[in-house]
Formats: C-alpha cells, structure tokens, sequence
C-alpha cells in the first residue's frame, strides 16, 4: 500500500507535497478554513491545492457536512514523511485555530436560549480538533508560544468544557495551565488558574483542596490589585466554608466580597454575593434574612 501511495506522491509538486504532509496534523476531518489556518494560505489558494489533492484522491471531500477527509493509511503516510519543523508550524497552527473554535463555541452558548444546543454542537462538530490541539500544547513545555496556548485552552471553552470534560480531566488541564503560568511568571492567570482549579474540586466534594487553592488565589488578586476577582474568590471561599457547615465564616466572607462588588460595580457578583448570603441565612434559620437578601438578588 505504502508504495502505491509513493508512485501518486511523487506526481506532486514540491509545494503540493508539503501541504498535503501538513494535512496530517488534522486527527478529523475538517473544512477548509482550518485547512487555511493550518497552511496559512489565502481562502482561493487553498481551495486550489485541496482540489489538487482531491484529484489525485489523496483527500475525500464529505459534500453534506462540508468536509475534508485524510483515510488513516494516507495520514499515516503523511506522518512519516512530515519533516519535524514542517511538523511543528503546522500542529502550532492547528492548536492555535481550535482554540479560537473553542471560545466562540463558547460565547454562542452564553448567548442563551436555542444558541445554548448550537454552540454546544458546534463545540462539539469540532471536539477531537480541540482536545489534540490541548494535548499537543502541553506537550510543547520549552515553547513560550505552546506554554500560552497551555495556559489558556481550558478557559478558551469554559462552559462547554464543563459539560464535555470528566472533571479529572478538567483537573489535569488547569493543573497543566497552571505549570504555564509559573513558567511565564504570568500571575493574574496563575491566579484564574488557581481559582478554577478550586471549583473543579469543589465540584468533586474535596472541599479541603478546594479552599487551599482558592486561598492561594486570594492572595495572587491581592497582589496584582485586581479587586474583583478578590472579591470572586472571597465569595467563592464563603461557598466553601458553607460546604464545610462553618456558616458564620461564610458569611464574613461572601459579606466582604459584596462589599467589593458594589465597590468595583459589578452586578453580577453582587447578585451572586446577595444570593450566597441568602443561602447561609436560610441554613443558619434566620428566614427573614435571607429573604432579605434574595429579594435584593431579584432586583438585579
């Protein structure tokens, strides 16, 4: 088979050969904008060279989902003869690409209603792209440029990712982010990283992890100065300490994050702080506080 496939593959032009070797970074298939990202080619002249490589059926095109398709046995072809720089360029491309497809997939679900099923289904038309192009990044530690994509695949497709991912494997994600932000002394991510990882083991019950990495979080906002996320992470905390029945700590907490909410005016977590407190109020059996405080949550 693999001879066959050489007499076609030396009908090719050099440039042809490089672009299809290229091709092989792709672990699905894919339409031809990714193929443009991959080869950084113009829209016209990639549609040239997949129609070249079309007529000597070295890729297969999947005219109702709109597609390109490399068969196993060409891609491993294309593998072998991949050179390592050529090799690099390209999954660099690849990864990069399908962290943008992962965000916006992201920001059509948070657009609500009926774009909640299509940016989950466009996330997912797009899944094994995305989880190569994580896989490969966090292989790539001696890189500034794989460590950023490392650094910010997971919250490229936060949302989506939440309901995708096994949460241990969400977990080796951050904790593969984190690594790169240390590496990149980039401290207001280690900081996000940090807190994300604290709601991941939050949602597996480890309530100790959970409050040690959003501790560690606290004090990364406090140094940057971003006062916001300090008050995401004190009330963050108060949820916590809820989980752990020390209510009266959880409300010193989500008190001073909405205090910060009103300082730095941002709605959303003073909704989420008024909310918080009205939970622990209900728990601790004072009711009327805390349909004071959900009545205020409602406002907003």
């Amino acid at each position: 088979v693999e001879a066959a496939i050489q007499l076609s593959y030396v009908q090719l032009n050099k440039e042809a050969q490089m672009h299809w070797r290229k091709l092989a970074v792709f672990p699905a298939p894919f339409d031809y904008q990714a193929a443009a990202a991959v080869l950084e080619l113009a829209e016209k002249e990639t549609r040239t060279q997949l129609d070249l490589l079309r007529h000597f059926s070295f890729v297969s095109f999947e005219e109702e989902q709109n597609q390109y398709h490399l068969h196993d046995l060409l891609r491993d072809f294309t593998r072998k003869e991949l050179k390592t720089e050529e090799n690099f360029s390209a999954s660099l491309n690849h990864a990069r690409y399908y962290k943008e497809i992962a965000s916006y997939a992201d920001q059509l679900y948070l657009q609500g209603g009926e774009n909640i099923l299509k940016g989950l289904a466009f996330f997912d038309a797009h899944w094994a792209h995305i989880q190569k192009g994580q896989a490969w990044s966090s292989q790539e530690k001696e890189c500034e440029k794989t460590l950023e994509l490392a650094m910010h695949y997971p919250d490229a497709g936060l949302y989506c990712l939440d309901l995708r991912l096994h949460p241990y494997t969400k977990i080796a994600w951050l904790e593969t982010a984190l690594e790169s932000t240390r590496i990149l002394k980039r401290k207001h991510f280690e900081g996000t990283a940090l807190g994300n990882l604290s709601l991941a083991y939050a949602k597996l019950g480890n309530t100790t992890k959970a409050i040690q990495y959003n501790e560690q979080a606290l004090r990364i906002f406090r140094e940057v100065g971003d006062r916001r996320q300090e008050g995401v992470a004190l009330d963050n905390l108060g949820l916590n300490y809820s989980d752990m029945k020390d209510f009266n700590k959880a409300v010193r907490l989500h008190t001073q994050a909405l205090e910060i909410s009103r300082e730095v005016t941002s709605q959303r977590d003073e909704g989420n702080a008024l909310g918080n407190l009205g939970s622990v109020y209900y728990a601790l059996g004072d009711i009327s506080k805390a349909i004071s405080f959900y009545e205020q949550q409602l406002v907003i």
